[in-house]
């Protein structure tokens, strides 16, 4: 399979979820970005009753089992063609009987009516793999400008964006307004979060780079997290030139977004082409919105590749907020050491390292990159915590023999709580090398959604063997206490708490 289709492939399997139609305009600011995560779950279905399930319900049903890939497009076209034969109404398919290209007509006729915008394409640099050097392809992108102006058409949109008087988000955006001149109450933030996700049914191990927009402010869509483009790792090049050109269309869509007007000619400053032809016809006057990037998450590597951080191991400091170092880390010397952001810049100049692009939107700074809940405490202190916890009940177990019986033990105790609290992300199994590694601490080694489920299990098989123990274990079920009323004023969020 050539590179570019390949690319176009993976590029259309991650965004087609944003493409689910809505006929009905005055739904589509609370219907539009959840379509982005597939419309509505499975389980709100078998709640209904038989008198709701309507003719626009099994529209919705027959859709999400295509868009959220539960049926392919030739099941999917199948299903709903046998049920309107068998007198099903709500989801005629004007498309001709046989498989033969389904799967592009199904996704055809189900974005036909939908108000999300076109892609828009850009020619970017990517690696070639047969010929050892670099070619350029076309690539997709879904721009926030264009989806965010369409979604804030609607006068409730602007309410449910409005960030919270006095939080972080209010802060930055009265300080950006104003440096730009401007009233701060015309703003809302949004959020880039970039992470690697696995490739499944390949041979060798690949990534595929997705990069998203998300509204953090918003009541009902604050998780919904809408593609901006993909990028298979492996077709980046090393060099950056592909980063390059995927931030210079991220930073165009983000500068109009900021100014609140929409742009007249493409990314590159060239003439709009064929395929722009709803972009010709956009006014050269003000969205109905303007938007500051106020937060960008991602994990170190994330951070290393796009934004140009520090590596943990850089000898003049591993850190884009201070001045602490792969050395002194440990102790309390960095505490003080603050960085303003052209220290930062000027430390990052010294060394040689490019500035990112996206430091050059307005009010963009160090200080809103934070690293992601999931790599920082999922797959890190809580996974930590859950190694050395294990490691020291393994000794409390009612069983004698090596640390495998002992773990063995401990896992039925783990299953009967699972069975007992009916709990959804379990781990499959549990063995000694899960959490013992040889020549490092101890750390459990699982998915982020297991390791959150477990860290409720902490508190009462620590409070069940060490409530009456020695002062380290009664300090040891303080702490798992503490972590787990930390996770359970994250869902759903609850600031003070999270903050005492």
């Amino acid at each position: 399979m050539k590179p570019w289709i390949f690319i176009c492939c993976l590029a259309q399997a991650c965004l087609q979820q944003a493409f689910g139609a809505s006929s009905s305009s005055d739904a589509w600011g609370q219907a539009c970005l959840q379509q982005a995560s597939g419309a509505s779950s499975s389980s709100d279905a078998w709640g209904k009753r038989k008198a709701d399930f309507d003719q626009e319900h099994w529209k919705t049903v027959s859709k999400r089992l295509f868009l959220q890939n539960k049926l392919s497009g030739r099941e999917s076209k199948e299903v709903i063609q046998a049920a309107t034969g068998a007198g099903a109404q709500g989801h005629h398919l004007n498309l001709k009987p046989g498989h033969k290209n389904a799967h592009r007509d199904l996704m055809r006729s189900m974005i036909k009516d939908s108000l999300w915008p076109e892609l828009y394409w850009a020619q970017i640099r990517i690696k070639d793999h047969k010929k050892g050097s670099i070619k350029h392809c076309w690539h997709p992108f879904l721009l926030p400008h264009e989806w965010l102006a369409q979604y804030c058409a609607l006068p409730q949109a602007a309410e449910d964006l409005k960030p919270v008087t006095g939080s972080r988000y209010a802060q930055h955006i009265a300080s950006t307004a104003k440096e730009l001149g401007k009233p701060e109450t015309g703003f809302i933030p949004v959020a880039l979060h970039g992470d690697g996700v696995p490739i499944q049914g390949t041979l060798n191990e690949q990534s595929l780079d997705c990069f998203t927009i998300n509204l953090p402010t918003s009541c009902e869509n604050s998780t919904v997290r809408v593609p901006f483009t993909v990028m298979q790792k492996d077709f980046m090049l090393s060099s950056g030139e592909t980063l390059d050109d995927i931030l210079e269309v991220l930073c165009w869509s983000l500068r109009h977004l900021a100014a609140g007007v929409f742009p007249q000619s493409r990314h590159d400053a060239r003439d709009w082409q064929e395929g722009d032809k709803k972009r010709k016809t956009l006014p050269a006057q003000a969205m109905p919105v303007q938007a500051l990037l106020c937060e960008i998450r991602g994990d170190w590597d994330f951070f290393e590749q796009v934004l140009k951080f520090p590596a943990y191991n850089r000898v003049s400091g591993m850190c884009w907020m201070c001045q602490a170092t792969y050395k002194n880390f440990k102790t309390s010397e960095w505490r003080k050491t603050e960085l303003t952001t052209s220290q930062f810049l000027y430390r990052n100049s010294c060394d040689r390292k490019p500035v990112c692009a996206l430091f050059s939107l307005p009010g963009v700074e160090p200080k809103v990159c934070r690293p992601d809940w999931m790599h920082c405490c999922d797959l890190g202190i809580a996974a930590d915590i859950i190694g050395h916890v294990f490691m020291e009940l393994l000794d409390e177990m009612p069983v004698t023999g090596n640390p495998d019986v002992k773990c063995a033990a401990l896992w039925q105790e783990l299953q009967a709580w699972y069975t007992e609290t009916k709990a959804v992300n379990k781990l499959s199994k549990l063995t000694f090398n899960m959490f013992r590694h040889k020549q490092a601490a101890p750390k459990l080694t699982a998915k982020a959604s297991e390791v959150r489920t477990l860290v409720h299990f902490l508190p009462i098989v620590c409070q069940k063997y060490w409530a009456q123990g020695t002062l380290h274990q009664k300090t040891v079920c303080s702490l798992v206490t503490h972590l787990a009323a930390c996770y359970a004023a994250l869902s759903p969020f609850d600031s003070e708490t999270l903050g005492k």
